[in-house]
């Protein structure tokens, strides 16, 4: 990480996530995660720690030449209290999105409570590495918000160790408990804005609720958009690197038929089979006449005799029709050919395409969030002086003065921030998406080896000379092989 290759005086890297099971020595009844952030700052007001308060020494530092950088670990929840901290702390401002909880989540959990930490390391555990991945994108885009660098909430994020951070986390959480009487006043709030009272007093051309709307109604029909595309995708990403099913071999299959008698009527041209006598030698039936079989024998260079069809037994794999055998091998084939699409560098490619389709779509919810944030206040606002005016008879102009400066701050930061960090992250971010799921997709469903990996199973289906078949098969071979793909 350096100044020179980002330009930016804050730098954040996610290297890493240990299970917990014990927190201030006591064992949880559910571990959790718990992910390791670097964050370097060439900030002035970060270079001399510690830079809040605290009650211990601070070692988790180190200081370098024009710059510092702090070690800390955090929990998933404190990502996420984190954003609604700085959210309440600097009104207008996009905080980047945070992975959401899900199923898998709790299904984690769960299985660490009953079978332990064995087998559920970070470097193998697809949840961790998704919310590593998608946690880095976060505090990347937090890494170009200049504005919230100085909130004390990313201070004490970045740069306090874990007991130092849960105390300030805990005062900061007191302090924010709201009275009796605010909570009354906010719910009333909300009730007379649903009811539209506040709506009169607006002036609809000059009202700054107007001029954000279009805004919310843009990125609205956005998030509709990119998650549709994304369901796309994750169908697309779930049929390249599904778990394929465990599948019994050949010789499992029929273990009851084997080296039992063939019937005279389960023989024919292109039959597998195996000779009583003598013992043991597997041959190709090539022809029939009456009640005798022409038969090539396996491993004799092409030594060909007469058998008794009374002497022909099942193979040892119990499976003696071409055809059975060809469609065996032909699913083998396909079962190969799936598991190398797995480790192909562009299946990875598509998790990146899904993890920045999660976050062009979150990072738009939460401008959306943040300009209902904004309408609010003026729905607030503007309810606080109708009160006024009809309780009093005149207005406090001071506390209106006050969430008039408020509400314009909010605004203005909005703006800044719209126009210089979230504009430029989504579009390069959409740019990105387009290249790599174009030339991701391009690849995955164009296969130049597909035609090599069937042709085993094509030359267990060759073993029948039946001339229609033969002709059949070399004219539908390319759209057997297209069906096959789908």
């Amino acid at each position: 990480m350096s100044e020179d290759s980002t330009g930016h005086r804050l730098e954040f890297f996610v290297a890493g996530a240990e299970r917990v099971f014990l927190e201030n020595d006591n064992t949880l009844a559910f571990s959790h995660w718990s992910y390791k952030v670097l964050t370097r700052s060439f900030l002035e007001s970060y270079q001399n720690p510690p830079i809040l308060p605290c009650s211990e020494v601070q070692n988790n530092f180190i200081k370098g030449d024009g710059y510092i950088d702090y070690c800390t670990w955090h929990r998933y929840s404190d990502f996420q209290w984190l954003a609604a901290e700085v959210s309440k702390e600097l009104p207008g401002i996009i905080f980047p999105p945070i992975p959401e909880k899900d199923i898998n989540g709790t299904i984690d959990k769960l299985t660490a409570h009953f079978v332990g930490s064995d087998g559920l390391d970070a470097s193998t555990n697809e949840l961790v590495s998704q919310r590593s991945r998608r946690l880095q994108m976060t505090l990347n885009a937090l890494a170009q918000t200049d504005i919230a660098h100085e909130s004390q909430a990313v201070m004490a994020f970045t740069t306090l160790e874990e007991v130092e951070w849960h105390k300030f986390r805990e005062s900061r959480e007191c302090a924010d408990k709201p009275s009796f009487f605010s909570s009354i006043r906010e719910s009333c709030s909300d009730f007379l804005e649903r009811l539209g009272v506040s709506g009169g007093a607006r002036d609809a051309g000059h009202s700054i609720s107007a001029r954000l709307d279009s805004i919310m109604e843009r990125h609205e029909k956005m998030v509709d958009i990119i998650k549709k595309c994304s369901d796309a995708v994750d169908r697309m990403s779930k049929s390249c690197l599904m778990d394929l099913p465990k599948r019994k071999k050949l010789a499992n299959i029929s273990k009851p038929l084997q080296k039992c008698d063939l019937p005279a009527t389960a023989c024919c041209i292109g039959s597998v089979v195996e000779c009583s006598s003598p013992r043991g030698r597997i041959g190709v039936v090539k022809d029939m006449d009456g009640e005798k079989a022409l038969v090539e024998w396996v491993g004799h260079e092409g030594e060909v005799s007469h058998v008794e069809l009374c002497k022909l037994k099942y193979p040892e794999t119990g499976v003696s029709d071409p055809v059975i055998i060809a469609l065996h091998l032909l699913t083998q084939q396909i079962d190969t050919h799936l598991e190398e699409t797995k480790t192909k560098v562009e299946t990875e490619g598509i998790r990146d395409v899904l993890d920045s389709l999660w976050f062009i779509c979150r990072y738009s919810v939460r401008c959306i969030s943040t300009v209902k944030q904004i309408k609010k206040m003026e729905s607030n606002m503007i309810s606080f002086i109708q009160g006024s005016v009809s309780e009093v008879g005149n207005r406090d102009g001071a506390q209106i003065e006050s969430m008039k400066k408020n509400l314009s701050d909010a605004y203005a930061r909005f703006v800044e921030q719209y126009e210089k960090v979230y504009c430029p992250i989504q579009t390069k971010l959409l740019v990105g998406l387009v290249q790599k799921l174009g030339y991701s997709a391009a690849v995955l469903l164009s296969d130049d080896k597909w035609h090599k990996q069937i042709e085993q199973a094509y030359s267990a289906l060759s073993l029948l000379e039946d001339e229609t078949l033969e002709k059949s098969t070399e004219l539908d071979f390319s759209v057997r092989n297209a069906s096959l793909l789908d």
